[in-house]
């Protein structure tokens, strides 16, 4: 017995730099210590320690399966006490020494070896052979069973509590053959180490001198090769992989984008339409701001107040009042109608411009100057558009009253003075005058970079201004030609900023197309990356380079 302490000792020492039971190094030796009770015919001993003392020490092999199955054999040396009393009522004492050896299968109730208590259950076949008396008697216990746990004191030293129960199939030990068959019970604690064989630092069940990602996290589900799995090969492992069934980006943590407008297809609105990140990976079309998913009027740039819709435009009937081919300022007009009456007053603003109200298209008016000083063969009164184009000459009568038709503003008709006879109603003359630009120069103000929000193509609401007004100049000056030049930060793939510099670009000309310019007058090219103003390192640089550029040519 001596001696086996004296081992369990020395396996103590030698075997804390260990490693863990696993498949490469599957094999682990133990030594334990503890007690044996009887039960039989002459009484029931089980976990009475106090009651004839019965000491047993051994040693025990393990052998690894899987996380959940073990092999394992008990082998133990120790000693078993039962007494009665005779027919004279004397005490007689029964005293053998036990060999003992279990051969099981073990279940372990939690699959992970690096837990600090790892319970589990066995069952098995065992060889019982007492000595004593005069007698030596081999058992077989069918079964042999039970259960324990595990403690780890640290990965590589374990300390095992494990209870027995041997059920024997041999009954005359006791010299009794009424009941059933004698059980023992053995209650031991013992302390096991892994037999190293193949070392694994990282415990993923590669070898060291075998694994490709040595260091692997603790529970990390490992190839052959010790890399994490990736089960569907996009270069993200599935701990990582927000998708990991279905192939995809790295920069999306492992999932699909349709599309390819950098936002992943589950958190996409719109995942076969290229969109934006702000807008939920749905496209803009006009540049409003609004999705075309929730904007009614996807191709023409609205208001979120009107879902996405334009609001009204407000067409002012306008004239212009003149003296000397000059504005004439705070002139004072009334107009009449058919009858001659009276129907308004109104009075020209600083550039001679006056507004009325909305007149029966199919009659018609005359204007009347008064309250003026000066020569009135030197005055012109002629309609304008929202622009200030003339798109209407009166006709001046004896009278001084100029006559005019409001349905020719409506339809942007010019009337010729020559084919106006006196007492006459003016004739429309289906040509439009086209009227001669007096200048092909856009103001520089005109062509100031449009910036832009981080992976937006959307059209701050702020340029508007500027765009309605480079498209006025543009009217004005009918052979100049816009150039727009697209650019990104360097945020993103390569080929998303391509797309996206090409949609910035596309909808400047868009917004400008349905402001009246024709489309042949704008050429837009999306760059990219190219030509950054500013450092892309930092906020204010990346800023500055999501931009269009305008140029006329």
């Amino acid at each position: 017995m001596k001696k086996l302490y004296l081992f369990a000792l020395i396996l103590t020492i030698t075997c804390v730099s260990g490693y863990s039971q696993t498949k490469l190094n599957p094999w682990s030796i133990g030594v334990h210590a503890g007690t044996q009770q009887y039960n039989g015919e002459l009484g029931n001993q089980f976990f009475k320690f106090t009651d004839h003392y019965n000491g047993l020490a051994g040693l025990s092999f393990g052998r690894y399966l899987t996380d959940h199955f073990d092999l394992g054999v008990d082998i133990t040396l120790g000693d078993i006490k039962f007494s009665e009393k005779n027919l004279e009522n004397k005490l007689v004492r029964y005293e053998y020494n036990m060999y003992q050896a279990n051969f099981n299968v073990k279940y372990n109730i939690l699959g992970k070896d690096d837990v600090q208590f790892r319970p589990f259950v066995f069952a098995g076949v065992g060889i019982i052979q007492f000595e004593g008396h005069s007698r030596k008697e081999t058992n077989l216990a069918l079964p042999a069973a039970g259960l324990g746990v595990n403690y780890m004191l640290n990965p590589n030293v374990k300390i095992r509590y494990q209870n027995t129960l041997l059920l024997s199939n041999y009954d005359e030990l006791d010299n009794r053959k009424s009941g059933g068959n004698d059980s023992y019970l053995q209650t031991t604690i013992g302390l096991y180490a892994t037999i190293v064989g193949t070392q694994d630092a990282d415990n993923d069940g590669v070898s060291d001198k075998n694994d490709k990602c040595p260091g692997t996290a603790p529970g990390t589900k490992v190839d052959k090769e010790g890399c994490p799995v990736d089960r569907d090969a996009d270069g993200v492992v599935n701990e990582n992989d927000k998708c990991p069934d279905v192939a995809g980006k790295v920069e999306l943590g492992g999932c699909p984008d349709a599309d390819g407008d950098g936002v992943a297809d589950h958190e996409d609105a719109c995942p076969n339409k290229a969109g934006t990140a702000e807008l939920g990976g749905c496209p803009d079309t006009d540049g409003d701001g609004i999705a075309d998913n929730l904007d009614k009027c996807p191709e023409e740039a609205g208001v979120s107040e009107r879902e996405g819709c334009p609001e009204p435009v407000d067409v002012k009937n306008m004239g212009m009042y003149t003296y000397n081919k000059l504005p004439y300022k705070n002139g004072k007009l009334i107009i009449f109608d058919e009858n001659g009456v009276a129907v308004d007053t109104v009075l020209t603003d600083e550039n001679g411009i006056f507004n009325y109200s909305h007149l029966n298209p199919d009659k018609n008016y005359t204007i009347l100057p008064i309250e003026f000083k000066g020569d009135d063969k030197a005055i012109d009164i002629y309609l304008v558009d929202n622009e200030g184009n003339k798109t209407y000459g009166t006709t001046k009568r004896d009278d001084g009253k100029f006559e005019f038709k409001p349905t020719a503003l409506a339809n942007n008709e010019e009337v010729k003075k020559d084919d106006v006879k006196k007492g006459d109603k003016p004739k429309v003359d289906t040509k439009v005058e086209t009227k001669k630009p007096e200048s092909s120069d856009i103001p520089k103000e005109l062509l100031t970079d449009i910036q832009y929000s981080l992976s937006s193509s959307s059209i701050n609401i702020k340029y508007y201004k500027q765009l309605d007004q480079l498209a006025v100049a543009m009217k004005k000056a009918h052979n100049a030609k816009l150039i727009i030049h697209g650019y990104a930060d360097n945020t993103g793939p390569l080929s998303f900023n391509i797309r996206l510099t090409q949609t910035r670009a596309d909808r400047i000309k868009s917004y400008l197309i349905r402001k009246g310019i024709t489309s042949d007058r704008i050429t837009a090219e999306g760059k990219g990356i190219d030509n950054p103003k500013a450092s892309n390192t930092t906020e204010e640089g990346r800023a500055t380079n999501r931009r269009s550029e305008l140029f006329i040519k």
